[in-house]
């Protein structure tokens, strides 16, 4: 994977962020943001990454979405995706629906010719 690049486009901090016990709402219009960058690589290999551990998982991209969530009483929006062929699996789950915010979802590019 000499001549490709790994780009993250949504979730909270840097690539690899364990991000533990981070909340999932976050401004609206970054999740908004995230989301159309999502939908762009719906079908395509993604990198997942964080979650509160260090492990990396390389998944397909079936979906993402908006959906209500409630946290400590203060009502908001979470990102969420589905991924599927998850490798290696979680929890021996190959299929995972996480919300966005603990983890980052991350593209692989062809690294520019320069």
């Amino acid at each position: 994977m000499e001549n490709v690049v790994i780009r993250k486009i949504a979730g909270r901090g840097e690539l690899g962020n364990w991000n533990w016990g981070a909340t999932v709402i976050r401004p609206l219009e970054e999740l908004k943001k995230e989301l159309r960058e999502l939908k762009k690589h719906i079908g395509k290999k993604v990198l997942l990454t964080g979650g509160g551990g260090p492990g990396v998982h390389i998944g397909i991209l079936v979906d993402a979405w908006l959906e209500d969530y409630v946290h400590m009483g203060k009502k908001g929006k979470g990102l969420r995706v589905k991924l599927v062929d998850l490798d290696p699996p979680i929890a021996g789950m190959k299929e995972f629906t996480p919300w966005v915010d603990s983890w980052q979802i991350s593209v692989f590019e062809p690294k520019d010719s320069e």
